[in-house]
């Protein structure tokens, strides 16, 4: 799992992710292919991002099968009125390899924050602690009762 400061929307090729998913018109995309071509949104869901303190951001998340890996949008997270969040921030430290991005309210009283871990010096996964074999975030598998699980 990717979390992409650059990216417009949230996107996954696993629906095994996703929480309350639904089919929506299909729509094309640009710049997550698998081979070059356009992707091809077909339903939508919630990804349940597991953040500090056991908090969870519900991320609107795009499904389709031709993306290259599960992108998630810092951005996008933000837009999304129902998590109450308006702004986001990322910290990196080189030398310590620590990382974070924190998502804050417009009021500065409402924070949630995501550990990453770096992969290369141009990538980060969420923190890989308590996760799965296949992503590196903790998630909340659908229909667990809400239990951190792997998938």
């Amino acid at each position: 799992m990717h979390l992409d400061g650059g990216a417009n929307r949230s996107v996954t090729d696993d629906l095994r992710l996703l929480h309350d998913v639904r089919s929506i018109p299909k729509y094309s995309m640009f710049g997550a292919q698998k081979g070059g071509s356009n992707i091809v949104c077909s339903k939508v869901g919630y990804i349940k991002l597991m953040c500090g303190g056991r908090g969870v951001i519900n991320v609107k998340t795009n499904y389709s099968p031709d993306v290259s890996e599960t992108i998630l949008s810092p951005g996008d997270i933000t837009k999304l009125l129902e998590n109450n969040f308006t702004l986001w921030e990322q910290y990196s430290n080189v030398e310590t390899s620590k990382q974070y991005i924190q998502f804050s309210s417009r009021s500065g009283l409402q924070n949630a924050t995501v550990d990453m871990r770096l992969i290369n010096a141009c990538t980060s996964e969420t923190d890989q602690s308590c996760c799965t074999r296949t992503l590196a975030s903790k998630t909340m598998s659908p229909g667990r009762n809400g239990d951190v699980s792997d998938i």
